[in-house]
């Protein structure tokens, strides 16, 4: 029984990682290679920074709620983790456009800086939001 469940949490925390780790890399690398493709065309830029964090944004929200709805866990949990992956998401949306737009700032060496505090709410929100809850023994 042990075994299953750090094999539950690994799960999970993989689960976090992937979802909330590789994507937001992928999305924020998106002007890099746009402004290789497209040099010396800002709209591109800009137009990507609105679009594709909203389209991550509907992507995420759908596969969290699979995941959420497929848990271990009673529906009063379940409707805290539904809130709480909300907010997480809708911050991400929010940090992901000033990601994307820094390339084009000035002197924006330091959005990694403004970004530490929403990134942290946004990584503790998913962490709540994908929790799998506990696993039952049936006896």
């Amino acid at each position: 029984m042990r075994g299953l469940v750090w094999l539950r949490i690994l799960h999970w925390l993989l689960l976090v990682l992937h979802w909330d780790g590789v994507l937001p890399l992928l999305v924020w690398s998106l002007p890099g290679m746009l402004q290789g493709v497209f040099p010396g065309r800002r709209g591109v830029i800009e137009f990507s920074a609105v679009v594709f964090p909203i389209a991550v944004f509907v992507l995420r929200y759908r596969v969290g709620l699979r995941v959420i709805a497929g848990n271990a866990c009673g529906g009063a949990v379940r409707r805290l983790q539904r809130g709480v992956f909300f907010v997480g998401i809708f911050v991400r949306v929010l940090v992901d456009a000033v990601v994307m737009l820094s390339c084009l700032m000035p002197a924006a060496g330091g959005v990694w800086d403004e970004m530490l505090i929403p990134l942290g709410i946004y990584v503790a929100a998913m962490l709540v939001a994908m929790y799998p809850g506990e696993i039952r023994r049936v006896v």
